[in-house]
């Protein structure tokens, strides 16, 4: 596979953010031997994406770019569609509202080209609000994917990550299973760029996060408001289960250990209620740790035990190289 960036957009009505997205790639400054490419996802758009994103295709006919089409709903399926049309060897996911920094490619490129222990690195996120946000999500910003990410050892921001194809390819040609599939609808499963890092550490990479890789994540209003930011803490709280079970496997566990996280989880809540009751501003860990208890109900112990199976006898058999 030849070494090179495909950047990989997905959008869903994307028509009144994506020119400003696609004009900070056309603003790339990149050293001439480095080969890249855009390719945009229209994932059930009902508006004019396609046109507004053709239109500036065709005024820089010197950047290669190409528009294909997903039409089964899910960020996931989007993807996939995505890397199998990717030409080069790494991957880098951009969101339809990320502004990626005039030198992003060119570093991205060179973190991940110049160490082959690296399954993925990642960036870190300055948001561009469109309403001052309320301060409990100034307070957990990393939510929106913003902020530094250099003390992360097991996940990265699925914004602006950017990833080996060759590792999604072994997921999606093995059938490894991924059960956060994403943001469907109004449905906000999260954690489905957690699940992709858990299985990068499976196979035996590494994850790396730099400052040197900044982007600008734009947030409307709507994402701002606080019922949109429940929704996505309640999202982060049912894919926690699962996440756990991935770290279980990761660290060569007994699934038993789960039942001692989830003990954890309600003594958690317990103590994040206590903190709420002094302070009522402080209620986002509350919410969240409620949300994890929830995820355990929602999932249930039998599935549990059964992903666990899945996970290990996948780790087990397969030969895996651990550069860690």
């Amino acid at each position: 596979m030849e070494a090179g960036i495909s950047i990989i957009i997905c959008c869903y009505n994307s028509e009144k953010i994506i020119s400003r997205c696609l004009q900070h790639l056309f603003d790339q400054e990149t050293k001439p031997d480095l080969k890249w490419e855009i390719i945009l996802v229209t994932n059930n758009c009902t508006d004019n994406t396609e046109k507004v994103a053709r239109e500036l295709f065709e005024k820089h006919p010197h950047i290669q770019s190409k528009i294909i089409v997903e039409n089964k709903a899910g960020l996931a399926y989007a993807r996939i569609k995505g890397i199998q049309e990717a030409q080069y060897s790494y991957i880098i996911f951009c969101d339809d509202d990320n502004l990626l920094y005039r030198n992003y490619i060119q570093n991205a490129f060179s973190i991940i080209n110049n160490d082959n222990r690296i399954g993925a690195c990642g960036g870190m996120g300055i948001g561009e609000f469109e309403i001052t946000p309320p301060a409990i999500i100034q307070k957990m910003q990393n939510c929106y994917a913003l902020g530094s990410q250099k003390n992360n050892i097991a996940f990265l921001y699925g914004a602006g990550i950017c990833i080996r194809k060759s590792i999604y390819e072994q997921i999606i040609h093995n059938n490894y299973p991924l059960f956060l599939t994403g943001r469907k609808g109004n449905l906000l499963l999260a954690g489905d760029d957690s699940e992709i890092c858990r299985w990068i550490i499976l196979l035996g990479y590494k994850l790396k996060a730099s400052d040197d890789l900044k982007f600008i994540h734009v947030l409307p209003q709507k994402r701002l408001s606080i019922a949109y930011f429940k929704k996505m803490l309640e999202g982060f709280g049912y894919a926690a289960p699962i996440l756990k079970i991935y770290d279980l496997n990761i660290k060569h566990q007994h699934f038993f250990i789960i039942y001692l996280h989830f003990i954890n989880a309600i003594i958690s809540f317990i103590k994040a209620a206590i903190i709420y009751a002094i302070n009522a501003h402080l209620y986002g860990n509350m919410y969240f740790q409620y949300s994890i208890l929830k995820g355990y109900c929602y999932w249930g112990n039998k599935h549990l035990k059964k992903i666990f199976k899945q996970i290990h006898l996948i780790t087990s058999s397969e030969k895996l190289t651990n550069f860690q």
